[in-house]
């Protein structure tokens, strides 16, 4: 309880000693004078809709930005602004083979850990809660967010995939408002107002309900194995928003908490996976603390600041220990991780008539705490990976490292015509033995062709760090190296009238140096390539009088080599084709102040890996050897493993999904209140999706596996009221 408390003070210290020393150098310098800042068009708080949606002609390479009524309004996504991110084109959403859900989603071809996020340019722990049905952001205090599905600039960091930059708006000055709204599976409340004179704040809190509705322990459909942790989850969100005479400055505090535990049982589990037996579930939870501030230097120069902490913790257990190996065995496997990043990340932007200029710092500095025993995790393709046959290892270690990156950035007004973006990153990064550093340079080019047309072209060098637990010693390898990518773009931006636009890109990217599996000691090599190349068109129709909407077509081709291995395979992101249509428009006479929505997406399936045979095995701990379940499959001590095919050589069915919505608003003399009803995964009703495929235990029947189907047909509601 000591350590627990002094945990949490060295926090608390740390957080108040950074809000002391900001405010203190915000007051110095508030009388300096201020200039316009690119980008911060969102944070007014009273901007229409109609003056806040944007074309394609006003955002960047590789760009799409959504203000806060597009978000809102796009059905399937029960109102949640940042459900439309896996509705833009170019991004593939990872949809689990076993639940049809997942937080995931690839973004032109790279995985679904090297995308990033940010919250008005905080770093957060997670972006969507279990299921990825909900983001962990009140969908009240969202302003807008930016999608970069490619060619960002050096101040966003380093990956390889693209970034999801959200904006919180400025809390409400005016008066003490209240806000309730109350779903289909959560329930949420804000309190948002002044502060003083020049302040105000706002704080939100969220928490899933359904479980409270059901027992506490209860039947998984279709299955012999038993929920004991119902999903569930909770989120805050806290802002304070001081207005400088010529700046701004913001603390802000982002958590979230889920927690699931399930029991395993059931016999098509078990006997394929007999150490997957037991308890599967656990919890994960992320505070951010941050401060910001914004501050005019002069007339040409202002600089922003950001600090703060990000900490998360992750407890989780699975399976049981059956390996004559295994240190607790009849015991679970787990792990328990907790870890506390220190972030500093000023940047200073310098703008003339024809230039800008744009410098900064991302400094991190992080410890963590980790133990448990745990089997290696399954890699992204790898089909024969269970519980079971996974090497397993113990962890309790203690580390600290840190990295900081440099960058500079020159947009540049070349003729009155032509514009070019040249950046220059330097990342370093130093954690136990491992040490690494790489230059990253990038170009982004535009060209205005006609009044309403822009060609655009980009190239840039990307790096991403290794995962942590592919570095630490034992389970990783400490000699890995970032992995890189290239950029390649060309695109072309049209407006076709006040309200349409369209975007055509061409990409390729070849990725090297990418993490591959390898035996013990060396568990881990950058051995990996790939190639992700296609295209994505947009035609966007802009927020105006209630009505917007977009429709876009995405080809893609995608591969994965390991040169070690000398194999070549389809990336598991590999969606070929992608047509997604979003409109939403208000109705007609009577009805003119209900609003209808809709939400079709048609995409070729995702690859999987087919079985092909079957081999008997002997359990772990048991004293049966190979030959002898070999001679006598069915013996005790034995069980049934999976033989399998080419990885990735076959493709699921056709995806076709079809949301509807409908919503109203009222307003009374103290309130606003706003309903909203949905039909989820319509098409479910009569083609339900094939998202992958489940074999009986003993894979006797191997050739006709049952279909594991995604998210059933289910209405949903809301209703929001504001006070």
């Amino acid at each position: 309880m000591c350590q627990l408390n002094s945990y949490f003070m060295q926090k608390i210290v740390f957080i108040m000693l950074l809000l002391i020393s900001v405010i203190s150098l915000a007051e110095e310098t508030s009388v300096l004078d201020k200039i316009s800042v690119v980008g911060n068009k969102h944070d007014d708080t009273n901007l229409k809709p109609e003056d806040s949606s944007t074309s394609t002609l006003d955002t960047s390479i590789s760009e799409i930005e959504l203000n806060i009524e597009e978000l809102k309004g796009v059905a399937g996504t029960q109102g949640d602004p940042l459900g439309a991110v896996k509705l833009l084109p170019g991004i593939v959403s990872a949809t689990s083979s076993s639940s049809g859900s997942s937080a995931g989603f690839y973004v032109r071809g790279s995985n679904t850990n090297e995308n990033i996020f940010w919250v008005d340019g905080l770093p957060i722990g997670y972006i969507y809660h279990l299921g990825g049905r909900f983001s962990v952001l009140n969908p009240d205090t969202i302003s807008s967010f930016k999608t970069y599905l490619g060619g960002f600039g050096v101040g966003y960091g380093d990956r390889l995939g693209g970034v999801v930059s959200v904006n919180t708006r400025k809390p409400l000055r005016d008066k003490l408002q209240q806000s309730y709204q109350l779903g289909f599976y959560d329930a949420s409340f804000k309190i948002e107002g002044p502060v003083s004179e020049n302040s105000a704040g706002y704080f939100t809190f969220r928490k899933s309900y359904f479980d409270l509705l059901l027992p506490s322990v209860g039947n998984i459909p279709d299955s012999e194995n038993t929920y004991t942790q119902f999903p569930q989850f909770w989120d805050l969100q806290a802002k304070y928003h001081y207005e400088l005479q010529k700046g701004q400055l913001y603390f802000a505090i982002f958590a979230a908490d889920d927690r699931l535990k399930v029991h395993i049982k059931d016999e098509k589990d078990v006997v394929p996976d007999p150490e997957l037996a037991g308890d599967l579930g656990g919890s994960s939870d992320f505070q951010t603390y941050g401060i910001k501030w914004q501050q005019s230097l002069n007339t040409q120069l202002e600089q922003t600041i950001r600090v703060g902490l990000l900490s998360q913790e992750s407890v989780f257990s699975f399976g049981t220990q059956l390996g004559a190996n295994d240190p607790n065995r009849g015991d679970s496997f787990g792990v328990k991780s907790l870890s506390d990043s220190y972030f500093i990340l000023p940047f200073w932007q310098l703008g003339s008539e024809n230039s800008q200029w744009k410098v900064g710092i991302d400094f991190y500095a992080f410890n963590f705490d980790v133990s448990g025993y745990i089997s290696q995790p399954c890699r992204e393709g790898q089909a024969n990976c269970t519980l079971t046959t996974q090497p397993k290892f113990t962890l309790d270690q203690e580390q600290t490292g840190q990295s900081i990156a440099q960058y500079i950035q020159l947009t540049q007004e070349i003729t009155p015509k032509f514009f070019a973006t040249l950046g220059l990153r330097n990342s370093n990064a130093r954690f136990g033995n491992f040490n690494v550093a790489q230059v990253s340079p990038r170009l982004n080019l535009e060209y205005d062709l006609a009044e309403k047309a822009i060609l655009t072209a980009s190239w840039g060098k990307f790096v991403q760090l290794p995962q942590g637990h592919e570095i630490i010693d034992d389970i990783g390898n400490s000699t890995l190296v970032m992995t890189q990518a290239e950029h390649r773009i060309v695109g072309i931006k049209f407006e076709l009238s006040n309200l349409w636009s369209t975007q055509v890109e061409a990409f390729q990217k070849p990725m090297t140096k990418l993490v591959v599996s390898r035996d013990m000691p060396e568990n881990y090599a950058n051995e990996g390539k790939g190639l992700a190349e296609g295209f994505d068109v947009l035609l966007k129709r802009k927020w105006h009088d209630r009505s917007f909407g977009w429709i876009s077509y995405s080809y893609l081709k995608t591969s994965r080599e390991d040169k070690g291995q000398n194999t070549t395979r389809l990336f598991s992101g590999d969606q070929p084709h992608t047509l997604k249509i979003v409109y939403n428009q208000p109705f007609t006479g009577s009805w003119q102040n209900w609003v209808w929505g809709t939400n079709l997406r048609l995409n070729s399936g995702l690859p999987y890996t087919e079985v092909t045979g079957r081999e008997s095995k002997p359990v772990p701990g048991s004293s049966v050897s190979q030959a002898s379940c070999q001679a006598n499959p069915g013996q005790n001590g034995c069980y049934w493993s999976a033989v399998y095919g080419g990885v990735n050589k076959k493709r699921l069915p056709l995806y076709a999904s079809l949301d509807l919505s409908m919503e109203r608003k009222w307003h009374y003399t103290n309130a606003d209140i706003t309903a909203r009803f949905e039909l989820l995964n319509v098409t479910g009703l009569f083609r339900p999706n094939v998202v992958g495929y489940q074999y009986e235990q003993d894979y006797a029947d191997y050739k006709n596996p049952k279909k594991t189907t995604d998210f059933p047909f289910f209405p949903s509601f809301s209703i929001r009221a504001n006070f």
